[in-house]
């Protein structure tokens, strides 16, 4: 298994026992099998520092298959975990993911998402007399 800004890659090996020659495929796949886990916020971030991206034009099943290929693997399935705005606090987001989780769904991505929570911070400015509580998004925990 392999991680690396919030992708996760799961690499089986095929490993000939006595069961497995019992089962009624007894040969090996030609190429070990991956499956890859992307983490939607640390993908993002991790492309903003790296590449300077500020949006999000990332496609997780190209990615996945490039980096398949790369290491000559065979990606059997692609999933994508990350969290919505609320679309009253951010309705661009919200409307943004929503398009993006169902084009990657029509190119056969497992998805899976929950609704950002927030919480409360104080926020205090500079000479701390006027300070107040804001929201501030956090990660879906």
């Amino acid at each position: 298994m392999t991680a690396s800004g919030g992708v996760i890659f799961l690499c089986s090996l095929y490993v000939e026992t006595q069961m497995s020659q019992q089962q009624l495929s007894p040969h090996p796949p030609t190429l070990p099998e991956a499956v890859s886990f992307f983490d939607g916020q640390n993908l993002y971030r991790s492309a903003k520092r790296v590449y300077g991206y500020i949006y999000p034009n990332y496609d997780p099943q190209k990615l996945a298959q490039q980096i398949c290929v790369n290491q000559g693997w065979q990606l059997i399935e692609t999933r994508f975990y990350t969290g919505f705005p609320n679309p009253r606090e951010d309705p661009f987001w919200n409307h943004f993911w929503r398009a993006k989780f169902a084009q990657m769904k029509r190119d056969g991505v497992f998805v899976f998402s929950r609704d950002l929570r927030y919480q409360p911070r104080l926020d205090y400015p500079s000479n701390w007399t006027n300070a107040h509580f804001t929201y501030k998004k956090g990660k879906g925990n």
